[in-house]
């Protein structure tokens, strides 16, 4: 999918409500000059990423999420991700992605050269539960490689070249009234980043 105009608040690129399964797909050039939910992608439900390409899509508007893809989990059947590049998009939270729920499995992410975040996770679990992300690499994205507001679950990851000296840190734990932050990171390599490795 190329090139890609932004109508209404959801998706300029695809948008997928339900349980899809999507595979080999490449979404770029996808933009909004207002604030949008998933410029590239918007998924909401038990989806299946596999083998797809999230490139230069792209909308500085304030309040936009995910440049990248925006994704939700549910409870009856969690979102699943598989090798996914992510690189070059852009928007005011999550360029790469933003993931907004508990119910995520994500392996062999590779978000790079994102202008901003790598990856959002928000609103994730409680008592260290929540969305997985292992065997990733989150490399020189302009701001976090991951941002959270959540409980995640993030395992065998490497974090290089991310932020700024002085924007948020590689792994960047946020705060919030209504959500406990009880991440689980183990096994992770966090190196050369260009502001602070791990802030909770």
């Amino acid at each position: 999918l190329r090139n890609g105009r932004g109508a209404g608040p959801y998706g300029s690129g695809l948008m997928a409500v339900g349980a899809p399964y999507l595979h080999d797909l490449i979404i770029e050039d996808c933009s909004a000059d207002h604030a949008i939910y998933g410029i590239g992608l918007y998924v909401r439900g038990g989806a299946t990423l596999i083998d797809c390409v999230l490139r230069n899509n792209r909308s500085s508007a304030a309040g936009s999420e995910g440049g990248g893809a925006w994704l939700m989990g549910t409870w009856e059947a969690e979102l699943t991700v598989e090798n996914l590049d992510v690189y070059g998009n852009e928007a005011a939270h999550g360029s790469g992605i933003h993931f907004n729920d508990r119910f995520g499995y994500f392996a062999g992410v590779y978000c790079l050269d994102n202008l901003g975040d790598g990856m959002v996770v928000y609103n994730g679990a409680v008592n260290g539960t929540g969305p997985i992300i292992e065997y990733s690499l989150f490399e020189s994205n302009s701001g976090a490689g991951i941002a959270y507001d959540a409980d995640l679950i993030i395992r065998s990851c490497t974090f290089v070249g991310n932020g700024t000296a002085t924007g948020g840190a590689a792994i960047d734990g946020g705060s919030s009234w209504d959500f406990t932050l009880d991440p689980r990171i183990t096994q992770c390599i966090v190196a050369y980043n260009k502001g602070p490795g791990i802030r909770g």
